[in-house]
C-alpha cells in the first residue's frame, strides 16, 4: 500500500506522464460527429506525454 501511494505522490511533482488519445474506429464524414470514448467512433490509447505534447498531438 505504501508503495502505491509514494508513487503517487512523486507523480504530482514529476507532471503528467500519459495522455489519452482519441482514435477513430473508422474513417467519419464531416458531418458525423465523435460520441465519446469507447463508444461507437472513437477509443482511447495510452500514450506517453511527452511524445504527445512534441508531436503536438
Amino acid at each position: 500500500m505504501f508503495n502505491i501511494c509514494s508513487n503517487v505522490f512523486v507523480a504530482l511533482f514529476v507532471g503528467p506522464v500519459c495522455d489519452v488519445i482519441t482514435v477513430a474506429r473508422r474513417n467519419l464524414k464531416a458531418v458525423e460527429v465523435l460520441d465519446g470514448a469507447d463508444w461507437f467512433t472513437c477509443y482511447g490509447m495510452i500514450g506517453n506525454a511527452g511524445t504527445c505534447q512534441n508531436v503536438k498531438i
